[in-house]
């Protein structure tokens, strides 16, 4: 070989052992005695074809993702003049030569090839870059080397109805591949810009061993290892933390000196050996590479050459990319259609998953799922904060698609490091198996609460999933800012009531615990509840929304009835005024 030099991929597609592959079924096609000819000994064999010295690189398809020595067109037309100049006749170019694509867009090392103990020592490289090629499709979030990795047939990239056995003929999915073992991580630092690492958590699923007994897709509640890791000075910290349910109940207080070695022990039990020609059977998770990976790096743990890094962000962003998660709002702006170089926080990622299909029509929206035109006002004269997001007007949802079913793990706090690491995991499987059932986690619900008469709704955990309705309630179209929003769905816009005082007629303003109109805030959730208890009572209701229960006390509010009693104190406090003043007349006289 010669000294390296590096050459840009593009324009290097040729397969250099398909262009004497193609040469050899030319000749036998049109009867061609090459074996005759003064320029036969070239194609003896494929050692002698190589002795021209033919210029070549090392690709992997972008396609097939199979590995290639390839060469340049030129280089084949410099083969034909070759033959020409020496002997006399001209060869034609065979016109089923393997073409490929080149996946790497980086410089490659050129190499020239004149023996076949070179070409050899080089395809023997092959596996290799084969490694390095779907680390970096892993890393870029490719959904074919996801999928791969992941156990999924690529066939069934578009369509999810599987493919017939030839054993037995009916449609089912293919188990091969199915032997990764994936580890999501996440990090808590000093939020004062220090390295020093205050959390780790981690969620790890097996799928070998989940494979093996037919059990798939993995089940998160049962089949998802947790584990959860506090540094000593931060654990008084944690336990004062205001924190919605975790989804792990317990964790291990250890010395910041220790977690390094706990990290590392963690990461070999689920590694297998170091190889550099095939994958580790460790795939790590995470949402954001870049970070987690300066962590490694400082705490000086060290990953096998051959782990592949997924990035469930980058992955997400390539499916929307690819068409694959159809049209959605944007989050930061939701009256505008979602741009591919848009990237989701975790959080956002994962309540995209919950929420049913839409469909930009125009300036509006259509929910796919549900079957429901949903309308966007773009008004100009109208503004109301709703989700903690800036929007000109409320979507104008049907009542049907307000009765959201529960999120499970949609209340639990983000940004630390056990929730994140298990709803990244979550997020991956949901994305791969749309039939994954999320689990359930007791939630604390907002300043506005069901009334003591009814019963917590319990929804079924099955897809397409959406909110819980005492979450995210608003009255009058207000929005509670105590309680979370959800980036697709605004408040529940309800009719306005209004109570009559002795001096003013005053729609009730929107409940808040800070200010004065507090004082409503009893009447205005029992009105809420009101309405939410007839939309979601109706058999129709329960049935397309998988609502388990209901209140069994009827939610019942008669204004007359306020208005009387109302009428009845005002007499009663007037007689006593009255009986009042005459008792003083009486003393006085």
């Amino acid at each position: 070989m010669s000294d390296l030099t590096v050459v840009d991929p593009k324009g290097w597609e040729y397969d250099l052992h398909s262009i004497y592959s193609a040469y050899i079924g030319y000749f036998q096609l049109h009867a061609v005695p090459w074996y005759a000819r003064s320029w036969g000994y070239v194609f003896t064999s494929f050692a002698s074809f190589l002795a021209f010295s033919w210029p070549v690189i090392t690709v992997t398809d972008r396609w097939t993702h199979l590995p290639h020595i390839v060469t340049r067109h030129s280089s084949v037309g410099a083969f034909v003049k070759m033959v020409k100049t020496r002997f006399g006749e001209t060869l034609p170019q065979p016109p089923n030569i393997l073409i490929v694509s080149p996946f790497e867009s980086s410089p490659r090392p050129l190499r020239s090839l004149s023996s076949y103990a070179s070409y050899k020592r080089l395809h023997d490289t092959l596996p290799a870059m084969v490694l390095n090629a779907l680390k970096m499709r892993v890393r870029m979030g490719d959904p074919l080397a996801v999928r791969e990795i992941w156990g999924k047939p690529l066939s069934l990239l578009v369509s999810e109805e599987g493919f017939k056995s030839p054993r037995t003929g009916k449609k089912e999915e293919s188990n091969q591949g199915r032997d990764k073992t994936f580890l999501a991580i996440d990090f808590k630092r000093n939020d004062r810009g220090g390295r020093n690492v205050l959390e780790w958590g981690y969620a790890v699923v097996v799928c070998g061993q989940l494979n093996a007994p037919g059990h798939w897709p993995p089940v998160p509640e049962k089949d998802y290892r947790k584990g959860y890791y506090i540094a000593t000075d931060h654990e008084n910290k944690v336990r004062k933390r205001q924190s919605m349910p975790d989804v792990f109940p317990d964790h291990m207080v250890v010395s910041k000196a220790k977690l390094p070695q706990i990290i590392q022990a963690v990461i070999s039990s689920f590694a297998s050996p170091d190889s550099e020609t095939t994958p580790n059977t460790l795939v790590l998770v995470t949402h954001g590479v870049s970070e987690n990976l300066e962590h490694f790096e400082d705490m000086g743990i060290r990953l096998p050459h051959n782990v592949l890094i997924l990035d469930t962000a980058a992955y997400e962003r390539a499916l929307y990319v690819g068409g694959f998660r159809g049209t959605m709002p944007d989050p930061k702006s939701p009256f505008k259609p979602r741009s591919h170089s848009t990237t989701l926080s975790l959080e956002n990622l994962f309540r995209s998953l919950t929420a049913p299909d839409l469909e930009w029509v125009g300036s509006s929206i259509r929910g796919k799922k549900l079957g429901h035109r949903v309308s966007a006002s773009l008004s100009s004269n109208t503004t109301s904060k709703t989700l903690g997001i800036q929007q000109r007007k409320i979507f104008e949802y049907p009542l049907t698609i307000q009765a959201h079913a529960s999120v499970p793990l949609l209340d639990v706090t983000m940004y630390q490091a056990e929730n994140n690491a298990f709803i990244c995991l979550l997020s991956l499987q949901a994305l791969l198996e749309p039939t994954t059932r999320f689990p359930r986690v007791e939630k604390t619900m907002g300043s506005v609460q069901p009334p003591s008469n009814t019963r917590r709704m319990r929804f079924e955990t099955m897809t397409p999933r959406v909110l819980d309705p005492w979450a995210y309630l608003g009255v009058n179209g207000y929005h509670n800012p105590h309680i979370g929003g959800y980036i697709l769905y605004p408040a529940l816009t309800l009719p306005s009531y209004k109570i009559s005082s002795h001096r003013r007629h005053s729609t009730i303003p929107p409940t808040h615990p800070n200010t004065p109109n507090s004082m409503c805030s009893s009447f205005a959730s029992t009105v809420a509840a009101s309405h939410l208890a007839t939309i979601l009572d109706s058999e129709s209701c329960r049935s397309s929304h998988g609502v388990e229960a209901w209140s069994t006390a009827s939610i019942t509010y008669d204004l007359a009835e306020e208005l009387k009693q109302m009428q009845v104190e005002r007499a009663s406090s007037k007689v006593l005024r009255q009986g009042g003043v005459s008792q003083v007349t009486t003393r006085n006289g």
